[in-house]
Order: structure tokens, then C-alpha cells, then sequence
């Protein structure tokens, strides 16, 4: 009952509220306020990612609307409902886990029922699955110094046509930190980003894009970003002075220099580089001048001009360098240094050839080496200079240097001179080190010319077996050579023993060279010559002196085979004759006596001698002195041509001691010689033949040695000591003095043979004729230039014989314009001495020739003529050649016995000496004898000279028209000629002994030698 009363009741308001309410009746509705994933981001959701959904339901008949009401794609039902107010409730929606969608959009559809069951209200949405972040695009990116300026493009896309979640950030990052962000504004799906950026340390920007899902998207921006700075290279800093760098060393004074260092850098400028020099002295902000150095990225920057004032034993130099990016590099340069004002030191000035003082220079270019220390700031080959004007060329720079731990060592290459004797000098000339201290040292190097190849002495090879050398060379032998040069300067020597060697290796083998002495003596060994069976090989030398002048000089040298036999038998000894026959025992105790064997030998006609040796002697041999050794060999070498003679005659020298021998007969020695033959061009082994030596004796021993020995000190104290010596001292004084003479008269000669010759020519005689009181001269001239050669002379040698009074001296001439009242004691002496000798001679000498007699005799070279003539030379000399005639006896007796001379020889050849020289003079007195003499002397000479011969062949018609100087003038012309031809021969023979050597040297003096 009260259900159908409450029905009806419902019923009759409802009709009376029907047009009030009739909308609200069925009113009902559902609004979906969230449809999003985990982001919140309505309409769009991630692949992997819950749904989350919210909506506001109302149903006017539902007090309460409960989660089973909303139904979700017909299958699933909301999670929660909460009254929202005003009959409303908000429901909500989360699914229980992540679902990985593979659509790109999901459509979501929600029915709302009521209490009843029935759908009063629905609704739908579509969430777009959005998998993948923003793109970024475009990227453009630019290095502004330090910074980095970046523009691009970020885009969010999903799959429906401009729609997309939106751009959420773009973040920057320098590796793992964030360097910037960007926060765009509003939904934005393409979004223009320009940014400025610090460089990254990484070298490297990593953009991210993030869209409001919380997908990321990336990109590196393409950077090419310069973040280093120049590279200021400090080892190569330099400090430059008149273009030589100073190093460790510098003068206490202020100098303008160029400052150089390198700087590594792509693109360089000088305004990107500053140097500051003020705490050396200099300026500051100062701009190098820059350029790139060789092929690469590096520039060398140099300062000019700088100014440097060092107040202290260094400097120091900031240098900054900036590229165009920004990037700056500072260094500071420190440089210490060390006082210098000592220049540099020339050591040494040498050739190419040799390092002599003085060098020597020739025909062919040389080096010059200049060795300079310089222990200091240091010095440099444009700076050393070598002045060689006196060559013909001019001051120069070397042609190149080398650097040794003392300094340079300089070259001048092929440096000659035109000139072909003489002197030269080598000046070095503005040198200085990098400071411009000047040289010290040595001042000039002294060169001679020398233009003359080196010539041959002698070449001697030897080859050697063993310690014994052999003039002849067999297989496998050594050979030592031996080269005997002459030249004025050092000499370097070469060999080729390649073909005597068979080695290619030896064909410039430089000789050991000394050139201490007279002569230069280079050496070369060589072990195992070539094998060969008589061939003969060259071997070619090379000799340079220190000049350069070179001599190639060829000798050849025969090898033979090797004949092993091993007892060769092919010479026999013949008769052993011996010299003296016996020795005297009166003397063998005081003096040592030497004794002399020939021994001949014989062989078969095949064989040929190669050696003859002395072996050893036994027997007696304690009476030789210093047995084996006191015995020689010679007369033993090889024959000049191998005519296999088969003959050789050596001989044997014994040197006995002094001894006692009254109880000695006869001394035996039992030798032996060694010989080594040829046979068949080959060399046999050595040949022992024993020879047999006597030693007879003869006399008693006595006292006749000490009768020996006392008449030896008696000698030496008459004619060694005292007077004697007063006679050799004085006769050596004279000597000198008649050389001096003898070239003042050949001086006189010339004089006189120019005076012929203008006589000749343009009748000298007839001009002098003319002058006041001229005419005795010029008959004086024509008279002698006609007459023969003997009256020539005579002529000529007027100047030297009457107006020189210490040559009249020295020739025993008194002067003739001298009145006989004033004349001195010689000349009268004299006087009285002419007359004796032209008394001797009658006047049958005179008639002939002439000529008084004692103008014939030899003043100074006969003892009695110069007694006479008061001859104080000739006297000397007379008492000289008995003294030394008296010395040679001593002499003898002391030392014949080496040579075989018994005391009886010595005897014979003084008594022969005092004849030939003494009393044999005595004949030269005799007029007819001197005459005979004089001529023969003159015929002698005109023999031994073709141009004495025409002068003499000539004077025998001219005499006839010579009388006087009127007859004499009609043949002058022919019969001067050939006097002038005699005369200059005469005087060239004179120039050349007077030239000569051994003129000089006082003739054999026998009593120095005396013991």
C-alpha cells in the first residue's frame, strides 16, 4: 500500500513538475579532464608508459556515482571516484603497468551508466604514442675568440601532422657539465635556437633537445675549435750582432741588435706578437716583422733595432704571441752571458801539403787552412777574412769552415800564384767574433816559391829474408825501399806496390818521410812480394813537395823463384893472396896492423852470383879486434850485367889488435863465406866455402916501434905545434887573401873587355886620340887590344896590379912608379933578386922573347924563385908544403898500416914529395927550364879551352902588325875579335872556379890529422 502511495505520489509530481524539469530529468554527462601517460601531458603518451585518465561524471537520478559506472573501451572500469561537488565526482584511471604500444595513436572511449546499467553519457579521446625526441637541425657553429656562436633548428613531430608533445629544454654540455640550457615557452613543436657559448675544454658541444615526454634528442655541433695558443719556441731565441748570434758571451756596452725567434702558428702576423725588452735595456711593445719559415706552419719573427744594455751578467725578454682566436702565449726568456773583449786567436796558418813555417807554394793551386780560437761569444765565416794581395788576388772569405772545440778551422781552395821564386805572405785581415773583439795572434804566414820538381838521389830496395837484407828479391821475400830525394822543401812520398805485391789495394802507399837533414829519406815495408821466375816488376813513385810540384819517378825490380836445394856446390875458392905479405913484429905491440885477402872464385857458367857475404872465422881469432866483427868483406857485389860470368873476386879485410908477438910465427883463421847463387832463374839456398887465412911474421920484436914514436913527436913539435902552426895559420891567411885578389882582377877584366868591345865598335881609341894629351891612351889601347893574349892580360890587368898595392903584395909585385929611392925594402930586395936571375939567363931569353927572364920565374909556387924575388906568399907557402910534406909522413906512420904501408913506404913517398916540391925547385931557376916552363904552361891552357886556343892561334899573326900603334891599326878589327872571344872565356872559367865550393876550402891539411 504505501509503495503504491509513494509511486503515485512520485508520479503526480513528476506530471506537475514536467515542465519545470524536464531537461534536468534525464541530465547526465562525463568529462574527460586527463589522458596522458606518466608526463601528465594530455594526449600523448610514451611507447612504454601507463595511462593515466581523469573525468568528472555527473547523473542527476545518482546520488553517487561509484567506479563500476565508468567503463573504459567497454572493458575496463575506473580506479576511483571522489565527489567533486555539486552532484559531481571525479574518477580516475591508472593502469596496473607499463605497455609497450607499438600504435601510434590510442583511442580511448568512456560510457557512463547509471545505477540501472543504462549508458546515460559518454565521451572519447585519442592519446598519440610519441616515442622519440625532438630532431635537431641545421647545426651552424663559429669560434669567436673564446667563445663559440651555435644556431640550429630543434623539431618535435609526432604522427599526426603539426601536432606534437611540445619542446620541453635544449641543454648544452662540455663533456658531463652543463654549460647552458634553454627553456622555450608554450607548446612549441619547431623552435630556432642561436646561442654564444664559452669553449668547451673538450673541444666538443653536445646539444640535447628534451620534449615534454621527457624524450631526448641529440647532436654534436660540428666545432672546429682553435683553443691553442702560438708556440713560442725559446730554444730558438737569438740575440744577433752585424749578423752573428751572440751565445754565452757579451761586452759590458750598450749595442743595437736583431732579436730572432720562432712561433709556431696556423696564421701569424708581427701585430699579433709583442716583444718587451725593457729589462734588457730596450724598448717595450715592440712589433717583430714576421714571415714563414721553410715550408710549415711556423713564422720567423725578427726585431731589428733593439737596443740592448746588459747591466749584469744577463738579460732577461718577455715575448707574447696572440692568434686570432684569442689565444695568447707569454714566455719569458732569461739570458746569461759572460764577459768577452778578448778576440778571437789565429793559431795556425798551414797548406794542404805540409804544415812548415815557412810553407811553400808552386806551379800547381793549393789549400790554406787558418785555424782560429775562439773560446768566447764565438765566431763566424763571414767574418774571417784572409788577405792575399801579395798572390795576385785580393782579400777573401775561406771557401768554407769547419767548427772544432777550439773554433774554426778554415779552407781557401785552390790559391797559385803567377810568380816562379821569391817570397810570399798571407795576412789575416778583419777577423772578429760575434762581439767584434778583434784578432790576435799569429800576424802573416810566410810562403816561398818554389817552382822546381824534387829530383832522384838514389832508390835503394832491398829485399829481406829473415834479419839479412839482399840486394836481389825472391818469392814471399820482404822488401824494404829506401828513397834518397833532393828538394827545398818537405816532401811526401807514394808508392805503388801493387804490381811487386799483386794487391790492388797498394797502389798509393805513402812513405814514411824524413825531412829533417840535407836530404829527405822516405822508407816503405812491405812483407811477401809476389811470387815470379825472373819477372820483373815496377814499381812507380810519387814524390810532392811541400810546394806541390810533383816527380814520378819509375824503378823495376826482378823477382825470382825459390831453389830449395838443400846443399848447393856450385863455387870453388881459388889461390888466397894476401897484403902485406908478412907483418913486422917490431910494431904489433904499439899499432894495430890490418891485413888484406883476395879471394877469387869460380863456378859453372850457368850460374850467376846474387851474394857474397862473410860469414864468421875461427882459428887465431882472438888477435882480431873484436873477432868476427873486425872483419870486412868488399869487392863483393853483384856484376852490373848478368852475363852468368860465373866470376866474382871479393876481398877480405882482418883488423888485428895490438898485441906482443915475440912469441907469434903466424897467425891462422879458418872463414867461411856465405854465397847465394841463380841458377835457372831461381835463387838457391846459401853456399858455405871455407877459406883459409895466414898471418906470417917477420923481425924481432925491438925498439924500433919507439924510434917510430919519438920521430912522430918530433914532428908534431916542430911542424903540428909552434912555428909550424904560426906557418899553416899564416899560409891560410894568404890563401883567402889571393881569392879575394883573383876576383877583384876578374872584375878588372870585365871592365877591360868592355873597353876592347867599345873600341872595336865605335873607335873609342880615335875619340880618345883627340882629347889633350890623348894620344898615348889611344895607343895604349889599340896596341893591346892587337897584341897577343899574354900582352892582353898583362894590359888588363893594369888596374889590379898598379893601383892596388895589398894585391901587388899578395902577387910579389913592387909598385913601378915608386922612385928607387923611396922604395921599401922589399922592392929592393927584389931589384937584386931580378938581377941574379936575368944575369943567370943571359940575354938570349930576353932576345927572343922580349922579355927580362924573371918575368918568367913562378914567384909563388917555387920556394928558391921566392927567396929570391922577396916573395912573402911564396916563402909561406914553401915552408907550408914542407910541413905539410913532413905532417903526411907522420901521418903515414901512424896509419899506413890500414892500407898495408910499411915504414919504408912512408919513407920513399916523403923523400919523392921533398924532391918534387923542395929540392927539385931548384931546376925551375934555370932560365932556359922557366922559359920552356912558362910556355908550356900557356900551350897547356890553350889546349884544355877552345877559346885560349883561338887567342893564341890568333896572336901569332897579330904580333907581326903590333909593334906599334901604327902598324897596329890596320888589323885592330881582325885580330880584336877573337882576343875579346879568348878574354871572356878566360873570364867565365874564372867565374865559375871562383863559383865553386871547394875553391874555398883550404887544401888537405895533414897535420890536423895527426894524433
Amino acid at each position: 500500500m504505501k509503495t503504491k502511495e509513494f509511486t503515485s505520489m512520485f508520479v503526480m509530481m513528476l506530471i506537475v513538475c514536467i515542465p519545470f524539469y524536464v531537461a534536468d530529468v534525464y541530465a547526465a554527462s562525463i568529462d574527460i579532464t586527463r589522458y596522458s601517460g606518466e608526463d601528465e601531458v594530455d594526449g600523448f603518451i610514451r611507447r612504454n608508459d601507463r595511462v593515466y585518465l581523469e573525468a568528472i561524471a555527473n547523473i542527476d537520478q545518482d546520488e553517487e556515482i561509484t567506479p563500476e559506472q565508468l567503463i573504459i573501451n567497454n572493458k575496463l572500469e575506473f580506479d576511483e571516484c571522489v565527489s567533486h561537488g555539486l552532484g559531481e565526482y571525479r574518477c580516475s584511471f591508472e593502469e596496473e603497468e607499463e605497455y609497450y604500444r607499438y600504435d601510434d595513436n590510442v583511442s580511448i572511449g568512456i560510457r557512463l551508466i547509471d545505477g540501472e546499467g543504462a549508458e546515460v553519457a559518454d565521451s572519447s579521446v585519442s592519446v598519440i604514442v610519441d616515442g622519440s625526441g625532438p630532431a635537431i637541425e641545421n647545426i651552424v657553429s663559429q669560434q669567436e675568440k673564446q667563445n663559440i656562436s651555435l644556431e640550429f633548428d630543434v623539431i618535435d613531430s609526432s604522427s599526426v601532422e603539426e601536432v606534437c608533445s611540445g619542446i620541453s629544454k635544449i641543454e648544452f654540455w662540455d663533456s658531463n657539465t652543463l654549460m647552458d640550457s634553454i627553456q622555450p615557452d608554450g607548446d612549441v613543436c619547431d623552435y630556432a635556437v642561436s646561442i654564444e657559448l664559452s669553449l668547451p675544454s673538450s673541444e666538443r658541444v653536445d646539444i640535447k633537445a628534451y620534449d615534454k615526454l621527457g624524450n631526448v634528442g641529440s647532436d654534436v655541433a660540428p666545432l672546429e675549435i682553435d683553443s691553442t695558443a702560438p708556440s713560442i719556441d725559446t730554444k730558438s731565441f737569438k740575440i744577433m750582432k752585424d749578423g752573428a748570434e751572440i751565445k754565452d758571451f757579451i761586452r759590458q756596452e750598450s749595442f743595437e741588435a736583431e732579436v730572432y725567434i720562432l712561433i709556431r702558428e696556423e696564421e701569424l702576423d708581427g701585430s699579433m706578437v709583442i716583444g718587451n725588452f725593457s729589462s734588457a735595456g730596450g724598448s717595450t711593445n715592440m712589433h717583430p716583422g714576421c714571415k714563414q719559415w721553410q715550408s710549415g706552419k711556423t713564422y720567423a719573427c725578427t726585431w731589428t733595432g733593439v737596443t740592448i744594455d746588459p747591466v749584469s751578467d744577463s738579460v732577461q725578454i718577455e715575448i707574447a704571441a696572440e692568434d686570432k682566436f684569442g689565444n695568447k702565449e707569454v714566455a719569458e726568456i732569461i739570458r746569461s752571458f759572460q764577459l768577452d773583449n778578448t778576440g778571437p786567436e789565429v793559431t795556425a796558418i798551414y797548406t794542404s801539403l805540409s804544415d812548415t813555417d815557412p810553407a811553400y807554394i808552386g806551379n800547381e793551386p793549393i789549400n790554406i787552412t787558418m785555424e782560429i780560437e775562439e773560446q768566447g761569444a764565438g765566431l763566424e765565416k763571414e767574418n774571417v777574412f784572409l788577405d792575399l794581395s801579395e798572390f795576385g788576388s785580393s782579400k777573401k772569405n775561406p771557401d768554407k769552415c769547419y767548427e772544432e772545440n777550439y773554433g774554426l778551422r778554415c779552407v781557401w781552395d785552390g790559391i797559385s800564384t803567377s810568380k816562379t821564386s821569391g817570397t810570399l805572405a798571407a795576412y789575416p785581415s778583419g777577423i772578429k767574433d760575434n762581439l767584434g773583439n778583434v784578432f790576435s795572434g799569429k800576424g802573416s804566414k810566410l810562403f816561398i816559391v818554389d817552382d822546381k820538381t824534387p829530383s832522384v838521389n838514389n832508390i835503394s830496395i832491398w829485399c829481406v829474408e829473415g834479419a839479412t837484407k839482399y840486394e836481389y828479391c825472391k818469392s814471399d821475400d820482404s822488401i824494404d825501399i829506401t828513397a834518397n830525394i833532393s828538394d827545398d822543401s818537405p816532401i811526401t812520398a807514394y808508392a805503388d806496390l801493387s804490381e811487386i805485391k799483386n794487391d790492388k789495394n797498394l797502389s798509393s802507399l805513402a812513405g814514411e818521410c824524413d825531412n829533417s837533414g840535407n836530404y829527405t829519406y822516405c822508407t816503405w815495408n812491405a812483407n811477401d812480394i809476389a811470387s815470379g821466375l825472373g819477372t820483373e816488376k815496377d814499381i812507380e813513385f810519387k814524390f810532392i813537395d811541400a810546394a806541390g810540384n810533383v816527380l814520378e819517378h819509375t824503378e823495376s825490380k826482378t823477382i825470382y823463384g825459390i831453389n830449395n836445394e838443400s846443399d848447393p856446390d856450385y863455387w870453388t875458392a881459388g889461390t888466397v893472396s894476401f897484403s902485406p905479405p908478412a907483418i913486422d913484429r917490431q910494431v904489433t905491440e904499439y899499432h894495430k896492423q890490418r891485413m888484406y885477402y883476395h879471394i877469387p872464385l869460380e863456378a859453372s857458367s850457368s850460374v850467376y852470383p846474387m851474394a857474397v857475404d862473410f860469414a864468421e872465422c875461427t882459428g887465431n881469432i882472438e888477435y882480431v879486434e873484436g873477432q868476427n866483427e873486425g872483419i870486412e868483406i868488399f869487392n863483393n857485389e853483384r856484376p852490373d850485367v848478368e852475363d852468368y860470368s860465373g866470376n866474382m873476386d871479393p876481398y877480405l879485410i882482418v883488423n888485428l889488435i895490438s898485441f906482443e908477438s915475440s912469441d907469434v910465427n903466424e897467425l891462422n883463421l879458418n872463414c867461411t863465406l856465405n854465397i847465394v847463387s841463380l841458377f835457372n832463374n831461381r835463387v838457391t839456398n846459401i853456399e858455405r866455402e871455407n877459406i883459409n887465412l895466414r898471418i906470417p911474421m917477420f923481425n924481432n920484436p925491438g925498439e924500433a916501434s919507439q924510434e917510430i914514436n919519438d920521430e912522430i913527436e918530433d914532428i908534431k913539435k916542430k911542424w903540428v905545434e909552434g912555428f909550424g902552426k904560426i906557418i899553416g895559420i899564416m899560409d891560410k891567411i894568404f890563401y883567402y887573401a889571393d881569392l879575394i885578389c883573383r876576383i877583384l882582377g876578374v872584375i878588372d877584366k870585365v871592365r877591360n873587355l868592355w873597353n876592347m868591345i867599345k873600341a872595336t865598335t865605335d873607335d873609342t881609341a880615335k875619340v880618345i886620340e883627340v882629347q889633350p894629351g890623348g894620344k898615348p891612351v889611344a895607343d895604349a889601347l889599340t896596341i893591346s887590344t892587337c897584341l897577343s893574349k899574354k900582352t892582353v892580360d898583362k894590359t888588363t890587368e893594369s888596374w889590379f896590379s898598379e893601383n892596388n898595392k895589398f894585391c901587388n903584395f899578395i902577387n910579389c909585385r913592387c909598385d913601378k912608379g915608386t922612385p928607387a929611392g923611396k922604395q921599401g925594402i922589399l922592392c929592393k930586395w927584389q931589384a937584386g933578386g931580378k938581377k941574379v936571375l936575368n944575369t943567370m939567363g943571359g940575354g938570349l931569353a930576353e932576345e927572343w922573347t922580349g922579355k927580362e927572364i924573371s918575368s918568367y920565374m913562378d914567384h909563388k909556387n917555387n920556394f928558391l924563385v921566392a927567396l929570391l924575388m922577396a916573395c912573402i906568399p911564396g916563402i909561406i907557402g914553401g915552408l907550408e908544403k914542407y910541413r905539410q910534406i913532413q905532417c903526411e909522413y907522420a901521418y903515414c906512420l901512424q896509419t899506413g898500416h890500414e892500407i898495408g904501408a910499411t915504414n919504408i913506404d912512408c919513407s920513399q913517398v916523403k923523400e919523392m914529395a921533398t924532391c918534387q916540391f923542395i929540392t927539385g925547385e931548384i931546376f925551375q931557376v934555370f932560365p932556359l927550364t922557366a922559359l920552356f916552363n912558362s910556355y908550356l904552361q900557356r900551350y897547356m891552357e890553350a889546349l884544355s879551352s877552345p877559346m885560349a886556343l883561338l887567342g893564341l892561334v890568333s896572336s901569332l899573326p897579330c904580333a907581326v902588325y903590333c909593334a906599334n900603334a901604327e902598324t897596329a891599326d890596320k888589323p885592330f878589327m881582325i885580330c880584336s875579335i877573337p882576343k875579346m872571344i879568348a878574354m871572356t872565356g878566360k873570364i867565365w872559367g874564372e867565374i865559375e872556379q871562383i863559383k865553386d865550393k871547394d875553391t874555398w876550402k883550404v887544401p888537405n891539411d895533414y897535420c890536423s890529422k895527426i894524433e
